[in-house]
């Protein structure tokens, strides 16, 4: 298995799934500009769309790459279009078509950001609509793949709860609420929901589809429950010991997203009836996830600097 985008927040929890199970894998090393081509070594750039190293795979069959590359951020994608568009959509598909080129059996990791969010349990089938570039821009690949590709799957996701083995600077969730939760006069949106899921059941759960004989071209992995903005800011507040976080004020989603500037959906939702229909897999406690994820936070935040955080 080949995993592209292996240091964020999906790629460290399949990472260290992958190598609990003692199963074979690479992960491809990201370079910035011009491509050094170094003995047994897989790399990539998303600034040239370039990828080196995919000999090594001559001998292995089947071929199985994971795309978690690109720009994750929805507002660095709005802040910077002309980056955005040329990393997550068009150097993106030059990796995706050389991949294909190569035989490999690979899956896209889309997002919840193609909707319109205006229900909790978007599924397979139901029409895309973005509200946002992000979101375009992943709808745009998926046309890619869908259109032009024969040997590419597509996963969409919602939030990902970063592992206990995640770094405590890594972007995700429960970090982004927490560091809300400790400026000055934080907002929490009461109507806007979302169905988070652990990374590590993500990573489970996508591992045990490219293992099966599934063929479909699009699969949702999301979480089982929803949760609110505001409600995660009370499960952060009950299981922090941070005492700089007291409280927020309670308000709604049109109040934080105004008709100008960057867009998001108000009801964030995936159902996952369909890929549970095809694996089997019991979900861990979201609140146990929860609860070491702020516990990670919170020891960091003890030896280190907030805005070394926040600045990343």
């Amino acid at each position: 298995m080949l995993i592209l985008g292996s240091s964020g927040v999906i790629g460290t929890a399949l990472t260290s799934l992958l190598l609990k199970e003692k199963r074979p894998f690479h992960t491809a090393a990201r370079f910035q500009e011009n491509l050094r081509v170094e003995s047994k070594v897989i790399g990539y750039c998303l600034n040239t769309g370039s990828i080196v190293g995919l000999e090594n795979y001559s001998s292995f069959l089947p071929r199985v790459a994971f795309f978690l590359a690109g720009i994750s951020n929805p507002s660095r994608v709005f802040s910077s279009p002309e980056e955005a568009y040329s990393v997550n959509f068009f150097r993106t598909i030059q990796i995706l078509n050389k991949l294909e080129e190569l035989d490999f059996r690979t899956y896209f990791i889309s997002s919840v950001e193609i909707f319109p969010g205006e229900k909790i349990d978007y599924q397979e089938h139901d029409e895309p609509r973005p509200l946002n570039l992000y979101g375009q821009l992943k709808l745009r690949t998926e046309e890619h793949i869908l259109n032009r590709m024969t040997n590419c799957t597509i996963v969409r996701t919602a939030w990902n709860i970063a592992s206990a083995k995640s770094p405590a600077t890594m972007r995700d969730p429960v970090l982004q609420t927490y560091l809300s939760l400790t400026s000055d006069n934080p907002r929490m949106s009461v109507d806007t929901y979302f169905t988070p899921i652990p990374a590590e059941d993500f990573s489970e759960i996508l591992v045990k589809l490219a293992d099966s004989s599934a063929q479909d071209r699009v699969y949702h992995i999301a979480g089982e429950d929803f949760v609110s903005r505001a409600e995660l800011a009370d499960h952060l507040l009950t299981y922090s010991k941070n005492k700089q976080l007291k409280g927020y004020h309670k308000t709604f989603h049109h109040c934080l997203y105004p008709t100008t500037g960057e867009t998001r959906g108000r009801l964030n939702g995936l159902a996952s009836r369909k890929i549970l229909g095809s694996v089997s897999h019991s979900y861990k406690d979201i609140q146990a996830a929860l609860k070491i994820r702020v516990e990670v936070i919170d020891n960091y935040l003890r030896d280190s600097c907030l805005t070394s955080i926040q600045s990343r």
